[in-house]
C-alpha cells in the first residue's frame, strides 16, 4: 500500500512542524533566561555573604581578566590582548552582551561577571577602561538596599586593578579620586605620567605604554574602510569629530562644513551619546554620517580632522593627520568643561577657527605652507602627549601584564 501526501497535507505538516519548532525554541529561551535570573540572584547574594565575612577567600588563579563593559571597550582593549596566550586571561562582560558570542567565537575564554562571582575565584589582575557596576548588580542594590561601591565589587575579581586610559579629552572625571580605586593606570606618554603623579602623589603606579588602539593602523598603509562608505578617490577626505552637548560644533558649523562636499569627501562620526536631532540635522545637509564603535578606521583614511573638544584630537595627533579645531559658543558653561584639559594646550598650538566664511576655509585647507608647518608642531606636540612606542603599544602593554604572571 502506497501513502501518498497531497500539496495541502505537505503544507499543514510543514506548518505544524514550524511552529512546534518555534514553541520549543520559546520554552527553551524562556528556560536558559530564568536560569541566567537565578544565577544572578544567587550572586548578589553571594557578594552579601563575602562582604559581611570582611575576609572573602578566594582561590587566586594565575591569569589575566580584562573587563569589557561595552562594544567600544573591545576596541581599546583587544590592541592589547591580542598579543596574550589565550589561555593566560580571560574577557569578562557585566551581562550577556550580544557580543559574547562573537568573542568565543574567536577562541576567547568568556565569562560574565554573576560566572566569576560564583566560582569564588579572582585575577591576578584585572585590566579596564572603567569599572561600572553590572546592570544585574544594579537591579539589586536598588531592590534590596544593598550598600556596596565600586572598588569594594571589583575587589571580588582581582587583587590588582590595572586602567588602560582611552582619552586625553575634557573628563574632569579623568583626574578625580575614582583613579584611587586603581593601583595602577596606563597611559600614552609623559604628559598624563606627570599629571597623575602629581595629582595622587605616586600612590598609585603609572606606566606608559602608548595608543594601543592605533597599532593595526600605523603598522598598515592600506586606506580603505569596510563600512559601505564610497569615497570619490579624486578628493581629499574631512574626518568630523565633534563631542556632545555644549562643547559639539555640529550646530554651529554643519552648514559651512556643508559646503565643503564639493571639492571634499566629508564623514561626520558623531559622539556615541549625541543626541538623534543633531543628527539629523547634518543627514538633511547632505553629510555622511558614520556609526561604527571604533573611529581608528577613520583617522587612517582622512587627510584632515575636525575637532572641538574631547579626545579626538588626540588621536589625530598621534596618526600625525592635520587638525582644525573648531569653536563652539560658550563652551565654558558646558560640565565637561576645563580650564586644564588638555586639549586646550592643543588648540594654542594648531589651527582653530570661529566664525569663517566658506572662501576663507576652503583657502585654509588649500594652504600647503601652512599645513607645512602644522606638521612641525604636531611633531612636538606628540613627543609631549606620547611615548615613542608607535604600532608596538598594544604589545607592550600585554608585556607589562605577563610579567604579573608568576
Amino acid at each position: 500500500m502506497i501513502l501518498r501526501i497531497f500539496p495541502d497535507e505537505k503544507l499543514l505538516m510543514y506548518q505544524t512542524l514550524k511552529n512546534c519548532y518555534f514553541h520549543l525554541r520559546d520554552i527553551f529561551f524562556t528556560i536558559e533566561f530564568h536560569f541566567n535570573e537565578r544565577r544572578k540572584r544567587n550572586a548578589a547574594k553571594k557578594v552579601v555573604q563575602i562582604l559581611a565575612n570582611k575576609k572573602p577567600k578566594h582561590k587566586i588563579l594565575n591569569k589575566i581578566a580584562f573587563y569589557v563593559y561595552c562594544r567600544t571597550h573591545v576596541d581599546h582593549l583587544k590592541p592589547i590582548y591580542k598579543h596574550l596566550d589565550k589561555n593566560s586571561f580571560v574577557i569578562i562582560l557585566p551581562d550577556d552582551l550580544d557580543l559574547k558570542e562573537s568573542l568565543i567565537q574567536e577562541g576567547y575564554n568568556v565569562s560574565t561577571s554573576y560566572e566569576i562571582i560564583l566560582s569564588e575565584y579572582k585575577f591576578r589582575c584585572l585590566v579596564s577602561l572603567y569599572m561600572q557596576l553590572p546592570t544585574w548588580m544594579l537591579h539589586y542594590i536598588k531592590k534590596d538596599k544593598i550598600s556596596l561601591n565600586i572598588h569594594t565589587f571589583f575587589s571580588l575579581f582581582t587583587s590588582k586593578n590595572t586602567r588602560m586610559v582611552y582619552s586625553l579629552g575634557a573628563l574632569p572625571w579623568n583626574k578625580s579620586n575614582t583613579m584611587l580605586d586603581y593601583d595602577e593606570i596606563f597611559v600614552c606618554g609623559p604628559y598624563e605620567e606627570n599629571i597623575y603623579n602629581q595629582k595622587y602623589n605616586s600612590e598609585i603606579e603609572i606606566k606608559q605604554v602608548g595608543y594601543p588602539k592605533f597599532d593595526s593602523f600605523i603598522n598598515n598603509n592600506d586606506k580603505t574602510i569596510r563600512n559601505n562608505i564610497e569615497l570619490d578617490c579624486s578628493k581629499k577626505t574631512i574626518l568630523w569629530l565633534p563631542t556632545k552637548d555644549g562643547l559639539c560644533s555640529i550646530d554651529k558649523y554643519v552648514n559651512i562644513i556643508s559646503k565643503l562636499r564639493d571639492n571634499y569627501n566629508v564623514l561626520l562620526k558623531p559622539h556615541p551619546f549625541e543626541e538623534n536631532a543633531r543628527i539629523k540635522i547634518a543627514v538633511s545637509c547632505g553629510i555622511e554620517v558614520v556609526e561604527s564603535s571604533d573611529s581608528a578606521p577613520f583617522y587612517q583614511i582622512a587627510d584632515f580632522v575636525f575637532c572641538d573638544y574631547g579626545g579626538s584630537a588626540f588621536g589625530a595627533l598621534y596618526m600625525d593627520k592635520p587638525i582644525l579645531f573648531l569653536s563652539p559658543d560658550n563652551p565654558y558653561k558646558d560640565k565637561h568643561y576645563s580650564n586644564d584639559s588638555p586639549e586646550l594646550i592643543l588648540r594654542k598650538k594648531l589651527l582653530y577657527i570661529d566664525d569663517i566664511k566658506i572662501d576663507e576655509l576652503t583657502n585654509l585647507l588649500s594652504d600647503k605652507s601652512l599645513w607645512a608647518k602644522q606638521k612641525i608642531i604636531r611633531k612636538e606636540l606628540r613627543s609631549i602627549f606620547f611615548t615613542d612606542n608607535y604600532g608596538k603599544s598594544g604589545e607592550y602593554a600585554a608585556k607589562l601584564l605577563e610579567d604579573k604572571l608568576i
